[in-house]
């Protein structure tokens, strides 16, 4: 009631560790060794006497310590045991505590890291099994396996995994929009997810054998940022021509080759990298955006129409790039298409709404008999500046609605605004002067026109440039405001 800190329990701990280096790990998430496992867990509070606890504990321990603390009865089915002091007297050496590092076998495909430390002993499996006798060697650096066949420990394992495992596991999936993906990507918690997962692996999948590739990859690439991106790419080309089958060097070099202006190298390290890996999602993401970029439409939307992974179902921006492959095309049904998938999966994606609704505005130019396509344009528009009221082109697509529609007072605020945001184009103005005519403004409008025709004489087809300068003449002979 005061304010103070009597009569309230503290917990500090730390979700993982940084491996620093150790084991050949920079940070953490790749291996499972006592770097990034131990933790601090500190519990302060009434009744809690200062000192070291050295009985094992976890994270799942945590809540149902805290409820013996307060007095409170844990809910039944908790994995975790309570820590508070008087507990499990002499039971320590018989617990067992599960880890695992999967973030290797879902992005990467490698092979994944179980395991359990019981007492002082801890097993690690993987295709190289790690044996270590935490007493005497707490910074793992005697494997003891190879002299104890790992059978028994597996099966160890394999029970205990059994006993913790729910049924729904297997099932969890999680949709994220395309902000928070790239927010968890930027902060090292979202991998290039996607990699074909193995039935069974072998030593070379081990990521003690592919850690030390990725790592040299990685060094390969951050070379960029030194200002030698040409030494980056000829170490890349050189892990790549090595065989080890990680895909990172294929996704690296393409970039350095992108940045670099090489895009037609860049397309042809892709194409062999999603060969090699065909369901690596990144590979194939990264693919169809440069193949956009590239002017190859066809070969993007080819590309995806051909994979069916499900992270597609998760990403808009692969359905963003199917889009804009077939804008590109002229196939505007095909983008009403790829563009709804993108703003199903992410509503909160203010451009790909702003090209739905562009897309659904030039299939309403070709179907000038139904209003409704043209309607869905208009909303989807209006729409995506709710969204992102910056959108400069947003503001074009209602401007030349508008005038189609004969709305020219809202026609000339959306394309004023267009132009505020530069940069201008001469279709803007061709168009902007055209409403301003119809406003009865030739002075606005002569403005308009001429800055079409001495700034951007090549925006207008032949006929169009024709039109302008009838146009011009109209605005020079007439009033300067007609009435209305």
């Amino acid at each position: 009631a005061d304010g103070g800190s009597e009569g309230t329990y503290i917990v500090l701990t730390s979700d993982h560790g940084e491996s620093l280096g150790d084991h050949g790990e920079r940070t953490h998430g790749m291996l499972a060794y006592n770097s990034t496992l131990w933790v601090p867990l500190i519990l302060s509070g009434p009744g809690l006497k200062p000192g070291r606890d050295g009985r094992l504990g976890a994270h799942i321990d945590i809540f149902p310590t805290l409820c013996d603390l307060l007095g409170l009865e844990a809910p039944a089915g908790l994995q975790g045991v309570s820590l508070a002091p008087g507990r499990r007297p002499g039971k320590d050496a018989s617990r067992l505590i599960y880890f695992e590092s999967l973030d290797p076998y879902d992005n990467f495909g490698w092979a994944p890291i179980r395991g359990y430390i019981s007492g002082r002993q801890k097993f690690i499996d993987s295709p190289i099994p790690e044996l270590y006798d935490l007493e005497n060697d707490f910074a793992e650096t005697a494997n003891l396996s190879e002299d104890q066949p790992p059978r028994p420990f597996r099966k160890r394992l394999d029970a205990l995994v059994m006993t913790l495992s729910g049924p729904e596991a297997a099932e969890a999936r999680s949709r994220l929009d395309s902000q928070a993906r790239e927010r968890l990507r930027s902060l090292g918690y979202l991998g290039p997810s996607g990699s074909e997962k193995k039935a069974a692996f072998g030593p070379r999948d081990d990521v003690k054998v592919l850690l030390p590739v990725f790592n040299r990859s990685h060094a390969a690439y951050v070379l960029k940022d030194a200002g030698q991106a040409e030494r980056g790419i000829a170490e890349l080309r050189r892990i790549i021509a090595g065989g080890v089958r990680i895909f990172h060097p294929y996704l690296y070099l393409a970039e350095l080759l992108r940045d670099g202006g090489r895009l037609e190298e860049a397309l042809d390290v892709l194409r062999t990298g999603a060969g090699l890996f065909p369901a690596n999602y990144e590979l194939v993401r990264v693919l169809a955006e440069s193949l956009v970029e590239a002017g190859r439409n066809e070969e993007a939307v080819e590309l995806v129409r051909s994979r069916s992974l499900f992270q597609m179902e998760q990403d808009p921006r692969i359905w963003f790039f199917v889009g804009r492959a077939s804008e590109n095309l002229g196939d505007f049904p095909a983008a009403v298409e790829a563009y709804g998938k993108a703003v199903e999966t992410d509503p909160e994606f203010a451009e790909a709404r702003l090209r739905l609704g562009i897309a659904w505005l030039a299939v309403a130019e070709r179907m000038p008999e139904d209003e409704a396509p043209f309607l869905e344009g208009e909303a989807a528009v209006r729409e995506s500046l709710e969204l992102d009221p910056g959108l400069r082109e947003a503001h074009r697509a209602l401007g030349m609605a508008s005038f189609g529609a004969g709305r020219m007072d809202e026609a000339a605020r959306e394309l004023e605004s267009c132009l505020a945001a530069g940069p201008a184009d001469g279709r803007l103005h061709f168009v902007l002067g055209q409403a301003y005519l119809s406003r009865g403004d030739r002075v606005k409008a002569l403005a308009n026109f001429t800055a079409c025709k001495t700034r951007f004489p090549g925006s207008l087809t032949e006929e169009e440039k024709r039109f302008l300068d009838i146009l011009i003449t109209r605005c020079k002979t007439g009033p300067k405001k007609e009435p209305g």
